[in-house]
């Protein structure tokens, strides 16, 4: 069993911490006997929360000659004919269980099933090991890794003996092996409460005392004591109830089976007893760890339903290759170029507030909202860029707006919408496939087809893109003009330029330039079109011509492919902010605050951009030290020091404090106060105001790491 941050214990009771992050054998058949079946189980560690220690991330079975994959994001169970169970919960454990048929016949980091725990550090090679790294380095795995390793990556950390003590008592790792009145003492004689003290004394000397590590231990030893027959139910007092995600419940005795996309009736169908769980609310399932719409599984096609981007054949003649693609993206750049959901490019130069994206039509399984954009001329009339974006949903409004400082923030929806704003003008908006046909606004109505694209807001077909554009008008700003697309004078002679050169807006093109791995993927031809226009419009600014071979970039990553470096100090140089650093391909999934690991179900492709210096986390658009992190209270973020109320009536007021303890009180409004959203948080606020609207609304601020001068003449 692996369980926790780095803990083991083998088949015959051997504990041992290792702290390797590279693909190990956990278990395996050995020996001669060859009327037993062959198997083989292998897990890949990585970095989870600290960077001295490693839980498991990847589960491999080989059986039967068949390889079965379990990812760092799902919780799986592989169960054989032949007795071998494998069950992986991820951020939790992993655990191998074995009929006694296979009794001296394994071997691996779970030891060789002897019934002798002295001689569980066997090494393949039949020596003794003499520690747990030289017993976990000797069953390493080659997986293509260069960068794992198998100790603590270098000074390890100890924990002194007065941290030890501490650590061992109540209100921390004492509840577990507490006598009598203590919450676990029902299970001390089925379970010895040692080995899990020990790891959990262990896991908060390594994370400074981090709730959520005494939270994970506490867990560990009710969830065994629960697989023995005995029944834990009043430990959760201690820590507060499991923090469950979004748009789900916690359940003391829930579904083993939870109702999933590939399987909705799951639950009515499950003959394993209940177990204290997370269980989606009614109208989700579970999906890739999260809690999603029905609505939002996948593909169905003929009956069948298939998981996002899955290709399969169409018909049984093998003629039609069919893939799910559940989801199409929308963007707008540069002055701004737009690029709708069915693939239209046009230029709009409008600079009032328009309507991105909607909802047009009255579908009931499908929430309403309203994507706005509000565009700037930035001093040449001619041309415009997006300024800010204005999300409105569940009668929430959302304005993004552009400064200079950081980078790329996605706003996400539970049915899943999202919306990019990133460094430089561009925004991107992605929607599901389940509202295919049923959206309008300057990103179309994602219907597949890109002839009816301009249709205009009264439905007719628009003669050009700028009625079009100015038919999405949502309302009027200072200043701000509709001009038809203008022509640069000499555009075709910078065309023909820069078509010649490698640099610049010739660097989309080159052949052999950093986005050559790009071009079958991402055609270049349309961004080529936008650079050169933009680079005509404003005499050749570099910064103009930034943000279009970002674009590109950002397009080509998305898309999968490997780029090249294409910045350099002397061109399109970035700057980030303190405690970070600029990567060209940096995880798409980077560690925050609110999880200190990577998001569950975020497999995001890697992106450039400016990134958390190593032992440093996100918390909001900020990178602090772990001990500057704030709190996860019922699923949301709140950054330390920060006073929150947790329900619609205020009646219950909580402050984030040290190590990510909430701490909450009763509370209620003052006599001439009432409780409210005002600016996108919930409080008490003066009675009486006259209200014009019932929105609410928040602005964020979203900065951008270059400086950013583009009028002819001027200069920052």
């Amino acid at each position: 069993r692996l369980q926790g941050e780095s803990h083991y214990q083998t088949f015959d009771g051997q504990a041992f911490n290792f702290t390797g992050t590279c693909t190990y054998a956990i278990a395996r058949t050995c020996g001669s006997d060859t009327t037993l079946p062959s198997f083989g189980v292998e897990a890949k560690n990585l970095n989870q929360r600290n960077t001295r220690l490693s839980s498991v991330a990847f589960v491999t079975v080989y059986v039967y000659n068949v390889t079965i994959s379990i990812d760092r994001f799902t919780k799986g169970l592989v169960q054989t004919d032949f007795s071998l169970r494998v069950s992986y919960d991820w951020g939790s454990s992993l655990a191998v269980q074995l009929s006694s048929s296979f009794w001296e016949h394994v071997c691996g980091l779970c030891g060789n099933y002897n019934g002798d725990p002295g001689d569980d550090f066997t090494t393949p090679t039949g020596v003794l090991a003499a520690s747990p790294m030289e017993f976990g380095r000797s069953w390493k795995v080659e997986d293509g890794d260069r960068f794992c390793w198998d100790d603590c990556h270098g000074e390890c950390k100890s924990c002194s003996p007065e941290m030890v003590s501490r650590y061992k008592a109540e209100p921390f790792c004492g509840w577990i092996n507490k006598e009598a009145s203590g919450p676990f003492s029902p299970c001390h004689s089925v379970i010895d409460p040692k080995i899990y003290l020990d790891n959990c004394v262990y896991d908060l000397c390594m994370n400074d005392g981090l709730q959520e590590m005494l939270c994970q231990a506490l867990t560990s030893y009710a969830d065994a004591c629960r697989g023995e027959g005995v029944d834990i139910t009043e430990w959760r007092m201690l820590v507060g109830s499991l923090p469950c995600p979004e748009n789900s419940q916690y359940q003391l005795c829930g579904s083993a089976c939870p109702a999933t996309c590939n399987d909705q009736v799951a639950p009515n169908n499950c003959s394993l007893p209940c177990v204290e769980t997370c269980q989606c609310n009614e109208g989700f399932v579970l999906d890739a760890g999260k809690c999603i719409r029905k609505a939002s599984c996948g593909c169905e096609f003929q009956g069948r339903l298939y998981a996002p981007g899955e290709q399969f054949w169409g018909d049984s003649t093998c003629t039609r290759r069919c893939v799910c693609d559940p989801q199409s993206s929308c963007m707008a750049s540069g002055d701004p170029h737009y690029t709708s959901f069915d693939g239209h490019r046009f230029d709009f130069q409008g600079s009032c507030l328009y309507q991105l994206a909607g909802r047009c039509q009255e579908r009931e399984e499908l929430v309403d909202f309203q994507v706005l954009v509000q565009n700037d001329n930035r001093g040449l009339r001619a041309v415009s860029f997006t300024r800010a974006v204005e999300v409105r949903v569940y009668g929430v409004n959302i304005t993004v707006k552009l400064l200079l400082c950081v980078a790329f923030v996605p706003i996400q929806t539970n049915f899943h919408l999202t919306i990019a704003f990133n460094w430089q003008s561009q925004v991107t908006l992605t929607a599901p496939s389940t509202y295919a046909g049923a959206l309008c606004g300057l990103c179309g109505n994602f219907n597949g087809d890109k002839g009816d694209e301009l249709t205009m807001r009264d439905g007719r077909v628009a003669p050009n893109a700028t009625a079009f554009g100015q038919s999405w008008r949502v309302a009027e700003t200072p200043d701000c003009t509709e001009p038809e697309k203008q022509e640069c004078s000499n555009l075709a002679a910078v065309e023909r330029h820069q078509r010649k050169i490698r640099g610049e807006c010739g660097m989309i093109l080159a052949t052999a330039g950093p986005f050559r791995e790009c071009h079958h993927k991402v055609p270049p031809e349309g961004y080529f079109q936008d650079c050169i226009y933009d680079y005509c419009f404003f005499r050749g600014q570099q910064a103009v011509v930034c943000q279009i071979l970002a674009s590109y970039a950002a397009a080509c990553q998305a898309a999968g492919v490997t780029i090249e470096p294409w910045r350099s100090n002397s061109f399109c140089d970035a700057t980030c902010p303190s405690n970070s650093h600029y990567e060209l391909c940096g995880n798409g999934c980077p560690a925050t605050c609110h999880g200190l690991s990577a998001p569950d179900g975020c497999d995001a492709p890697c992106a450039e951009g400016c990134f958390c210096d190593a032992g440093f986390f996100l918390s909001g658009d900020q990178c602090v030290p772990i001990e500057q992190c704030g709190c996860v209270h019922q699923g949301r973020y709140y950054r330390k020091g920060e006073v929150f109320y947790t329900n619609a009536s205020c009646r219950e007021k909580c402050r984030c404090q040290d190590n990510g303890v909430v701490e909450c009180q009763e509370a209620s409004c003052g006599a001439s106060e009432e409780c409210r959203v005002e600016s996108g948080v919930l409080g008490c606020y003066p009675a009486g105001r006259c209200t014009v609207a019932a929105d609410s609304s928040v602005v964020l601020t979203i900065c951008v790491i270059l400086c950013v001068c583009v009028v002819p003449g001027h200069s920052c």
